[in-house]
């Protein structure tokens, strides 16, 4: 088994069409390959943290804190080659709790969100961002 764990930020972001921005306060993302048929991502967060995507405009916020999503299903697979591979995280996430915070109804009510999507992950050899390297997995 192998794991990887990912401490994002976020800048750009939108929810429900309106700017917002995402606070991590330290939580992250840990994906774990038990097997070539078995994976697993799990949100960590520091004790009394969590996860919160504020949108402004909508006068609300949303809550993700530590758990485990009902359904984890992603992939990873090797992209290029030499200085240029790179890995390509393809998931399909669901059943990801979270609590609405705020007075605007652009945000909904509580419940469970899902994530479908793609992350390509690079290598460099400096924090520049300068120099790519190859990196995979096996």
């Amino acid at each position: 088994s192998a794991e990887l764990v990912i401490t994002p930020s976020y800048t750009g972001c939108i929810a429900f069409g309106q700017s917002a921005t995402v606070a991590t306060e330290g939580c992250g993302y840990n994906f774990g390959i038990f097997s070539a048929a078995s994976s697993e991502i799990s949100i960590f967060c520091p004790t009394g943290k969590a996860i919160t995507a504020n949108v402004p405009v909508g006068k609300c916020s949303l809550t993700f804190a530590a758990q485990t999503p009902t359904v984890n299903d992603f992939d990873t697979r090797n992209e290029g080659s030499g200085a240029t591979r790179d890995i390509l995280f393809t998931s399909t996430v669901t059943g990801i709790a979270f609590t609405k915070d705020g007075i605007g109804s652009v945000c909904g009510t509580s419940g469970n969100a899902s994530y479908n999507g793609t992350v390509l992950m690079k290598g460099f050899s400096e924090a520049s961002h300068l120099s790519q390297v190859g990196i995979w997995t096996e």
